[in-house]
């Protein structure tokens, strides 16, 4: 049983969002059991499930971020986008204790986080996994078990970084089509076309 988990996918479309709908989805035609959860919206079919949080551009979370002290990242709560994956995170959590999912996958890290907690504190027992595509410091991801890089290059930067291959660590790109975004031939600039 598989958990995608995005805070922002509802109220937000951008790259960890779109990702995190169109893997829900590519999973269950390949009759995997997933669940997608997002933070905004309405479920738009059996596989959706909105989880209640403080959405990151909203008023409700910049009076919270105003009102807390500056420690306050070290609990989830030093940025909108933070208040955001924490809120959700909390929200989440007890859907993830009763359906007993094998594996969490999302791309934000401050749920990455809380799941982490979670887990260490007994709570929780699936695998947590974070597709690495947000310029996540070394520091952070040496504490991952489970990191998906999206590019053969970042794995083995990360990797060179490390000074050995960690086995939970793995390539697998987004969904890229390789034919239509491909490098512009050499001799060619992009800005001087512009």
């Amino acid at each position: 049983k598989v958990a995608i988990a995005s805070a922002g996918l509802g109220s937000v479309y951008r790259g960890v969002e779109s990702w995190s709908e169109e893997l829900a989805y590519a999973l269950h035609e390949k009759d995997i059991s997933v669940k997608l959860y997002k933070g905004n919206g309405k479920s738009n079919s059996e596989i959706e499930k909105v989880i209640p949080c403080v959405i990151r551009d909203s008023a409700l979370s910049s009076r919270i971020l105003r009102f807390m002290p500056r420690v306050a990242w070290r609990f989830g709560f030093g940025s909108t986008l933070q208040i955001e994956g924490t809120t959700f995170g909390f929200n989440l959590l007890s859907d993830i204790r009763r359906e007993k999912y094998d594996i969490v996958h999302t791309q934000e890290p401050p749920l990455v986080e809380l799941l982490r907690l979670a887990k260490r504190l007994g709570l929780i027992k699936s695998k947590i996994i974070l597709g690495h595509g947000t310029n996540e410091t070394m520091q952070f991801l040496k504490q991952l078990k489970y990191v998906q890089f999206l590019t053969p290059y970042h794995l083995e930067q990360a990797e060179k970084s490390l000074g050995f291959h960690r086995k939970g660590w793995f390539g697998i790109p987004n969904f890229v089509d390789v034919d239509k975004f491909k490098p512009v031939p050499a001799g060619k600039s992009i800005r001087a076309e512009l």
